[in-house]
C-alpha cells in the first residue's frame, strides 16, 4: 500500500486515477496469463508428488499462449481509449512488460512454495514492490509526476524479474525440483506416467485459474466500472479506500495462499484430519483477527486517509467506513476458501466466485449512477457477503470431514490444537 500512497501524492488525482485504473486491468490480465499454473502445480504434487512433473513442459506452452492473448487484450484496452494521447504505444509497452513480470512472479512462487522455501519465496514476491518504490522514490526527488516514467520504471523491474523467472522454470523443466517432504507411496509412482497434452493442462488448471480471475473481479472489477461511469476522479477516490481494506486483507492471503496452500493440497489428499483441524483453528482466529482490524478502521477512518494520501482524497471517508465491513468477510472468506483444493472442489468455488461477481456487477451497475463512490462501496460490500454466504453452503455440502456447525464450539478448537501443535514435535 505504501507504494500506491506515494503515487496518489506524486500524480494528479485525474493521473492517478488513470494509472490505477490501467494496474487493475493489468492485474485482472496476470492470472489468465498464467492460466492458473502456479495454483493446479501445488494441487497436483499434493496428488501425485514427484510424478507431477510430467505437467511442466505443457504448462510452460500454455503459460506463452495466454500470455500472448493477454498482451492483445492490453493492447486492446490501451488504445481503446484516449486517455493516454499519443503516448499510446509506449504505454503499451510499458504495460506489456508489467504483465509478463506479475505472471512471472506467480509462476516462480510456485516453486518456493512447493520446495518449503519460504524465506526465498518472501524476498521474491516483495522485490517487484521494493523496485517500484524505488521508482517512485527516485521521481519524488527529481520532482518527476509523468505517468510514462513511473510506467517506465515498473515496466524496467518487470523485465529485471521475468529474466530471473526465466532462469528458476529453466531448472523446472530440466526437473531440477527439490521436494522438502518424503511423499508416500502413490499410484502415480508405481508406474510411468504419460506426459499432458496442453488441451490437458488447461482443462486441468482451468478451475484454479478461474479462482484468481474471479477474486480479482471482485477485489478490483468495480474500480474499472466506476472509472468507466463516474470518470478517473472518483475511481481514485474509490481506490483510496479499497487500498486501506485491500492491505488489510493481504494478511490472511498471505497466511493461507501463499505459506499454508503446499501443506493444505497434502493434507487435503493424504491426512483429513489435519485438514479440518487447521479450518478448525483458522476459522475463529481469522474473524477475530478481522474483527479487531475493522472497528481500527471505523475508528480512524478520516485520520488514516489524511495520514496517508492527503487533504486531496479525504472524500473517500464515507466509502471507506462502509468498505471496511468487507474486513472480517474476507477474513473468514480465506479460511472457508481454502478447503476448496481440489478440482471438482475448485470448479464449485469458481461457481461461487462467478454468482459474487455477477452481483457486485449488478448492484454497480444501479447505484454508482445515484450515489458513485459509496454506491460501489456499498456493492462490494453485499457482493463479499454473499460470496462468504455461498462458501458457508457448499462447505456444508461438499467438503469431507469438516463440520461447519461445530467450528466454533470450544472442544472443537482444543483438539484442533493440540493435533495442529503435535505436528511441530
Amino acid at each position: 500500500m505504501f507504494i500506491q500512497v506515494l503515487l496518489a501524492r506524486l500524480l494528479a488525482t485525474t493521473d492517478y486515477g488513470q494509472v490505477a485504473a490501467l494496474l487493475a486491468t493489468i492485474n485482472f490480465l496476470t492470472p489468465i496469463g498464467s492460466a492458473g499454473v502456479n495454483y493446479f502445480l501445488l494441487q497436483v504434487f499434493g496428488r501425485e508428488h514427484a510424478a507431477a512433473k510430467r505437467w511442466f513442459r505443457s504448462s510452460a506452452i500454455l503459460v506463452a499462449l495466454t500470455s500472448s492473448l493477454c498482451a492483445l487484450a492490453l493492447a486492446i484496452y490501451v488504445f481503446s481509449g484516449k486517455q493516454f494521447g499519443d503516448t499510446r504505444p509506449l504505454i503499451l509497452l510499458y504495460s506489456i512488460s508489467i504483465l509478463l513480470g506479475q505472471i512471472m512472479v506467480e509462476l516462480t512462487s510456485a516453486r518456493f512454495q512447493l520446495e518449503d522455501r519460504y524465506s526465498a519465496l518472501a524476498i521474491w514476491q516483495t522485490a517487484t514492490q521494493v523496485g517500484r518504490f524505488a521508482t517512485l522514490m527516485v521521481a519524488a526527488a527529481l520532482s518527476i509526476n509523468s505517468i510514462s516514467f513511473v510506467l517506465g520504471g515498473y515496466a524496467g523491474i518487470a523485465v529485471l524479474v521475468t529474466a530471473l523467472g526465466l532462469l528458476f522454470w529453466r531448472k523446472l523443466l530440466q526437473n531440477e525440483l527439490r521436494l522438502s517432504y518424503l511423499a508416500p507411496a502413490t499410484q502415480y509412482a508405481k508406474e510411468p506416467q504419460p506426459r499432458p497434452s496442453v488441451i490437458q493442462t488447461l482443462k486441468e488448471a482451468g478451475p484454479f485459474d478461474l479462482v484468481t480471475v474471479f477474486y480479482i473481479v471482485n477485489a478490483q472489477g468495480a474500480l474499472v466500472i466506476l472509472n468507466w461511469m463516474a470518470g478517473a476522479s472518483a475511481a481514485a477516490l474509490f481506490n483510496v479506500a479499497y487500498l486501506i481494506v485491500g492491505t488489510i486483507c493481504i494478511v490472511p492471503q498471505v497466511i493461507y495462499v501463499k505459506f499454508l496452500i503446499s501443506k493444505l493440497c497434502r493434507w487435503a489428499e493424504h491426512d483429513r484430519s489435519t485438514f479440518a483441524a487447521a479450518f478448525h483453528v483458522g476459522l475463529p482466529a481469522m474473524l477475530l483477527l478481522g474483527l479487531l482490524f475493522w472497528g481500527g478502521i471505523v475508528v480512524s477512518a478520516k485520520w488514516t486517509i489524511m495520514l496517508l494520501f492527503g487533504s486531496r482524497y479525504v472524500g473517500a471517508e464515507p466509502a471507506l467506513v462502509i468498505l471496511a465491513l468487507v474486513i472480517p468477510v474476507r477474513f473468514a472468506q480465506v479460511a472457508y476458501g481454502s478447503l476448496f483444493i481440489n478440482r471438482r472442489e475448485t470448479t464449485q468455488k469458481v461457481t461461487y466466485m462467478g454468482l459474487s461477481a455477477t452481483i457486485t456487477f449488478i448492484l454497480n451497475v444501479l447505484l454508482v449512477p445515484a450515489l458513485g463512490v459509496v454506491g460501489t462501496a456499498i456493492a462490494n460490500v453485499i457482493g463479499e457477503t454473499a460470496m462468504l454466504g455461498f462458501y458457508v453452503y457448499g462447505t456444508e455440502q461438499n467438503i469431507l470431514g469438516v463440520d461447519v456447525m461445530a467450528t466454533f464450539r470450544p472442544s472443537t478448537f482444543r483438539a484442533s490444537l493440540i493435533r495442529l501443535g503435535h505436528l511441530r514435535t
